[in-house]
C-alpha cells in the first residue's frame, strides 16, 4: 500500500461518526507537537545565535503565528491517559496559558474536569475515552460548549459555566 493511499484512507471521511473527530483530535495534537519543536529549536538559538533568535521572535509576531497561538490556546484543553487494572481511561483537564507568553502555563486544573461516565463514552472501539475536539464560548450566557469524541463511536457536547471551569484552575508557582 502506498503512502498516498494510506494518508488518503486515514483522512478521508468514510461516514463513521467517530472518524471526523479522530482526525480533528490528531490534527490538534500535531499542531501542539509542531509548536513544541519550533519552541525547542528557537530556544536553542538564544545562546549561540542571539540575532537569529531576535529574528525568530519578530516572525512569531506575524499574523500566521498569532493565529497559531490562538490555535494553541484552544488546544490546551487537553486529554490525558490513566492506566488502571481494568485498562486505560482518557479524561480531560484544563490548563491556562499566559496570553502575552503562550508558552508559559500559569495554571492547571487540580484534577480532571471531565471523564467517561455514560455507556456511549465507556463502550466502543476505544472504551473509556473522551477527547476534546472543539470549544465554543457563548459570551452572553457564560457557557462553554465542549465538543468531544466518545469511545470512537459518537461526537458529543458537554456544557459548563466558564466561571465554574476557571474556579478549578490552580495557579502554578515558580
Amino acid at each position: 500500500m502506498s503512502v498516498k493511499v494510506m494518508i488518503t484512507s486515514l483522512v478521508a471521511y468514510h461516514g463513521g461518526v467517530g472518524q471526523l473527530s479522530f482526525v480533528l483530535h490528531r490534527l490538534t495534537g500535531l499542531g501542539i507537537l509542531l509548536f513544541l519543536v519550533i519552541h525547542v529549536v528557537d530556544t536553542s538559538t538564544v545562546f549561540f545565535f542571539p540575532s537569529l533568535y531576535a529574528d525568530a521572535i519578530a516572525v512569531y509576531r506575524s499574523v500566521p503565528f498569532m493565529v497559531g497561538e490562538i490555535f494553541l490556546v484552544f488546544s490546551v484543553i487537553y486529554h490525558g491517559v490513566k492506566e488502571t487494572i481494568a485498562g486505560v481511561i482518557y479524561r480531560v483537564g484544563l490548563a491556562l496559558v499566559d496570553l502575552d507568553e503562550p508558552t508559559r502555563v500559569i495554571g492547571r486544573s487540580s484534577d480532571w474536569v471531565f471523564g467517561p461516565h455514560t455507556p456511549y463514552e465507556r463502550q466502543g472501539d476505544v472504551p473509556n475515552a473522551v477527547f476534546p475536539c472543539g470549544l465554543v464560548h457563548d459570551r452572553p450566557s457564560g457557557e462553554i460548549r465542549l465538543y468531544y469524541w466518545a469511545a470512537d463511536t459518537s461526537i458529543c457536547l458537554a456544557t459548563a459555566s466558564l466561571d465554574e471551569l476557571l474556579d478549578t484552575i490552580v495557579p502554578l508557582t515558580g
